[in-house]
C-alpha cells in the first residue's frame, strides 16, 4: 500500500489548494532525486489551438524560475466545482485525487490533490518534457538514433513489442512520439536508458514537484501532475514548438476511455493515461473557448473499468461546471 500524504486545508473532506509559484503545496517530498544534467533540440509541431500561445501570458511560472521573475497571481477556487467534486468522489470505491486549474482565470479546485499515487504511464509526460528541455539547450539532437537491446523489452502497452528486434534503431523523436501516443513501454525504456530517470525526477523537482519517487518507483500527486501540465504553457519552461508537439501527441493518443469519454464530441482534449494493477489515471488539458483547463485525476484500488467510468464522469462534471 502506498503511503498516503494529504496536504492542505481540509473542508468537508476536500483539500482546498493555495498556490506556490501558482500552486502552494506543503513540503511532501518522499525519496531523493539526484540532479544530473544532461540534454536535445526542439522539433517542429503543429499548434493544437490558436489561442495556446496566449495562454502562456496567463499561466504563472512553476518552479524556481518563477521566484526569479515575479510573484504568481493568487488562484481563486472554483467554488461550485470544488463542492461538486467532493460530493461526486465521496462514495466512489478506491482512493481518489483530482486537480483542476483554469488556464484563463487561474481558478483552482481539487480533492485530495496532494495525496501520493503511482504515476503509471502519466510519468511519460514529464519525461518527454525533460527531453525537449535538453533539446532546447542543444545537448542532444532529437534525430539521434538509439539501438534496441533485450533489456529494453517490456510488454503491456505499445506497438514495438510486436516488431522490434535486437539492433533495431529509432530516432529519439520517434520514440518520444510512441511513448505518448501509444504509451509504448519499450520506447520509454530506450529513452530512460539514454536519459536516466533520475534526471527526469530532478527536472520534476525543478518545476516545483514535491513528490517524484518512492522506493525507486514513479509516484506523484494530482497537484504536481497539474503543475507539469501548466509548465507546458510557460515559454520559459517549454518552448512553443515543444509545447505544440507534446500537445499534438497527447491529443492523438490511442486511448480515449477516461477524460475524453466524458466530453462532448468535438471538444479537444490532449491527455495521457496511466494504468497499472489497481491504478487508473488520466491527466491532460481540455480546450474550450472560455475555460481551457488542466485536469489531473489519479486513483488506486478502484479497478480499471470502474475507475475509467469514474474519471469520465468527473471529466463531464468539470466540463459542465467550468461552463465548457
Amino acid at each position: 500500500m502506498w503511503q498516503r500524504i494529504t496536504v492542505g486545508i481540509l473542508v468537508a473532506g476536500t483539500v482546498v489548494l493555495t498556490p506556490v509559484l501558482g500552486l502552494q503545496v506543503a513540503q511532501a517530498r518522499m525519496g531523493q532525486a539526484r540532479v544530473v544534467r544532461s540534454g536535445v533540440e526542439p522539433t517542429p509541431g503543429n499548434s493544437l489551438a490558436t489561442h495556446v500561445g496566449a495562454l502562456a501570458d496567463v499561466v504563472g511560472m512553476p518552479g524556481d524560475a518563477l521566484t526569479r521573475s515575479q510573484p504568481a497571481a493568487q488562484p481563486r477556487p472554483l467554488a461550485r466545482l470544488q463542492s461538486d467534486l467532493a460530493n461526486y468522489l465521496r462514495d466512489k470505491s478506491g482512493r481518489w485525487g483530482a486537480y483542476i486549474f483554469d488556464l484563463q482565470t487561474g481558478d483552482v479546485a481539487g480533492v485530495n490533490a496532494n495525496d501520493v499515487f503511482p504515476t503509471a504511464s502519466t510519468f511519460k509526460v514529464p519525461m518527454v518534457m525533460y527531453i525537449f528541455d535538453q533539446a532546447a539547450q542543444n545537448r542532444v539532437d532529437l534525430n539521434e538514433k538509439l539501438s534496441y537491446i533485450d533489456d529494453d523489452y517490456e510488454d503491456g502497452t505499445g506497438v514495438l513489442q510486436d516488431t522490434v528486434s535486437a539492433g533495431d534503431t529509432y530516432a529519439i523523436r520517434q520514440l518520444m512520439e510512441l511513448a505518448i501516443t501509444q504509451s509504448d513501454n519499450i520506447a520509454t525504456n530506450m529513452l530512460l536508458r539514454r536519459f536516466d530517470r533520475q534526471n527526469v525526477y530532478a527536472f520534476e523537482t525543478r518545476l516545483g514537484g514535491k513528490v517524484v519517487t518512492l522506493d525507486n518507483q514513479n509516484v506523484s500527486t494530482p497537484a504536481d501532475m497539474g503543475l507539469y501540465l501548466r509548465a507546458l504553457f510557460n515559454p520559459q519552461v517549454t518552448t512553443p514548438v515543444a509545447r505544440d508537439q507534446i500537445l499534438q501527441w497527447m491529443e492523438n493518443t490511442a486511448f480515449h476511455d477516461r477524460l475524453a469519454a466524458g466530453l462532448p464530441d468535438g471538444v479537444r482534449v490532449a491527455h495521457k493515461i496511466g494504468t497499472l494493477d489497481n491504478v487508473c489515471n488520466d491527466v491532460g488539458v481540455v480546450f474550450t473557448p472560455g475555460h481551457t483547463y488542466v485536469i489531473a485525476v489519479m486513483s488506486e484500488d478502484a479497478g480499471e473499468d470502474y475507475a475509467a467510468d469514474v474519471i469520465a464522469g468527473l471529466s463531464q462534471l468539470t466540463y459542465q461546471d467550468t461552463g465548457g
